[in-house]
């Protein structure tokens, strides 16, 4: 920490930037800058990919809401079927949209939600607005 703010003044010395007051002034700023640095990018790729954000159209949203309403694994999700899992994911979260039936269809048939074929969109948005 001390050799990176010693750096830091250096190149502030070099380059000649004007500032109010005098650079060891800046010196607990610049500590805590590189501090917390350093602890963001020890953090950086800590959180994995659940099984279900593995499939197409689910990101983590999506993949908390399946595994609070019991399905947690891409194989429950295939047997559960996109308008069963959409109704439970309705009940905990009444706000979800056509376009989360959308993603799961995609997701159970391992294809993106913009490549499902119009047919399969239609009985879906049927589906929808039955609801």
């Amino acid at each position: 920490m001390q050799q990176m703010c010693s750096i830091f003044i250096k190149f502030h010395k070099t380059i000649k930037i004007k500032v109010k007051y005098p650079i060891r002034r800046y010196y607990g700023i610049i500590k805590a800058t590189i501090e917390m640095y350093e602890r963001n990018k020890s953090r950086k790729g800590l959180r994995k990919l659940s099984e279900l954000e593995k499939l197409p159209n689910i990101g983590k949203v999506a993949a908390s809401l399946l595994t609070e309403a019991g399905i947690d694994t891409p194989d429950k999700l295939v047997k559960t079927g996109s308008k069963e899992a959409f109704l439970r994911i309705r009940e905990i979260d009444p706000t979800a949209c056509i376009r989360m039936l959308y993603g799961l269809e995609g997701a159970v048939k391992g294809l993106p939600d913009k490549l499902l074929p119009q047919e399969s969109k239609e009985e879906l948005l049927s589906f929808f607005r039955s609801l």
